[in-house]
Parts: C-alpha cells; structure tokens; sequence
C-alpha cells in the first residue's frame, strides 16, 4: 500500500471530478446526491423502503454495479430491500453508523471501534446479499453468489457516506489491488489520508457543497480524489 502523504493536487483533482457534474447537470455523479439526500432524510424505521431501495438501485446501476457480471442484474430493485432494512432497522443504529462519517477526526481507540464497527457492517451486508442471492437461477442454471466488498462500499457511501467506494480507481491510488478488502489497514490508510490533507479537503468543500447542492462529507470527498488519481494512474500505465 502507498504511504500516506500531503497530496498537493487536492483542489485539481476535485475541480476536475466535480466539474463534470457542474457541467452536466444530469450527469450519472449525480446519483450518489439524490441517493444521499434521501437516506439522510431518515431518522426512524417506518420510512418508504419502496423509494429507498429504488434509489439505491439507480445509484448502484449508474455506479457500475449493473454490469453483466453481476447477480443484482437479474433482480429488480427489492433485492435492496433487506439490506436497507437492516442498515435502518432502529433510531440507534441509524446514529451509530451517520457517527461514522467523521471517525477520522477521532483518537487511535475510537478510530478502532468504528473500524470494527464497520467491518462488522460490511459482512452483515455481504451477507444479505448473499443469502437473498444464493439460489439465483440465470439463463437456466444456478448460481452461487458472491457480493463483493466493492459493491457493499458503494452502498455505504451512498447511505451513510462512512467509508469511500473500494472501486478498481480507488484501490489503485492506495497501492492495493480492486479485490483490496475492507479491514483495518485500509480503513486506516482512508482515515489517515483524509487528516493528514484535511486543511486542502475542506478547503473545497464549501464550494462544492454550494454548486451541488448537497452535503460533500469527507469519505465522499476523499473518494472523488482517489477515483481521480486512481484514474490517472490507470491512464498512465
């Protein structure tokens, strides 16, 4: 994995992710805004979990996770729903997990409670998915699923913005590889990058949050330069 460092190309790379949306206001980057919004209008269970998991859903398609490759691609949107279910399931567990968003700010022993807090997370989703996906039967044959950490990052960035997407872009930025899993090493590299350059990221955020609307929380800002680094890098080679 990289070491961690002051980047020094912060405001570049988010003028240039976030560009795209300033440019086109229907660009697919919007998807995670509408997605967002909606889920951080819940505050208790009882919510429309029809509207929720269908923007879960185009945000996960418009995110990539649609693609032929993948089990959710056979399923219509209510595959959604136990996980959101889940994530929503009490007033408690909703502000445990919205505390997340800053764990970066936080001491080594609280950073290590929200890491495993998280960890633990990401398996639970995993394995609702799972579960709900086990006995797909595509193109008439069975097949045995496997919800990538991946697809479950994208998910809490899009509901809880805790953690960035662990996407093939991302992943490249740390020095880890796409299949790169969600544990505390990572969780560490994200927290760490995102303190060392907090002065630079917030410095945009304002500014950003003004031209889009919507709430910029610090994992999703350290996701867009990440993609776009991870992007460059990508291009490079």
């Amino acid at each position: 994995m990289h070491e961690v460092k002051k980047e020094s190309d912060i405001k570049t790379c988010l003028d240039e992710f976030y560009d795209k949306i300033k440019e086109d206001p229907q660009h697919r980057f919007r998807s995670w805004e509408h997605c967002y919004k909606y889920f951080q209008s819940i505050e208790k269970p009882g919510f429309d979990e029809e509207k929720a998991a269908l923007h879960l859903a185009f945000f996960l398609a418009s995110w990539g996770m649609y693609r032929g490759s993948s089990s959710v691609l056979w399923k219509d949107y209510t595959i959604h729903k136990p996980a959101i279910q889940y994530l929503f399931d009490s007033k408690d567990r909703i502000q445990k997990i919205r505390s997340l968003k800053d764990s970066y700010r936080k001491d080594e022993k609280a950073q290590a409670e929200d890491i495993r807090t998280i960890i633990e997370e990401v398996k639970a989703v995993q394995n609702l998915y799972t579960e709900n996906l086990k006995t797909s039967v595509i193109k008439g044959k069975e097949r045995k699923e496997f919800v990538s950490v991946m697809f479950v990052s994208k998910l809490l960035l899009a509901t809880y913005a805790c953690i960035p997407a662990f996407d093939s872009f991302v992943c490249k930025s740390m020095g880890r590889s796409s299949s790169s899993q969600i544990n505390e090493n990572t969780l560490r590299y994200v927290y760490n990058f995102a303190s060392l350059n907090e002065k630079d990221l917030l410095a945009k955020k304002e500014r950003i949050e003004k031209e889009c609307g919507c709430e910029q929380p610090m994992m999703k800002l350290v996701d867009a330069y990440l993609w776009i680094k991870g992007q460059k890098a990508k291009e490079k080679s």
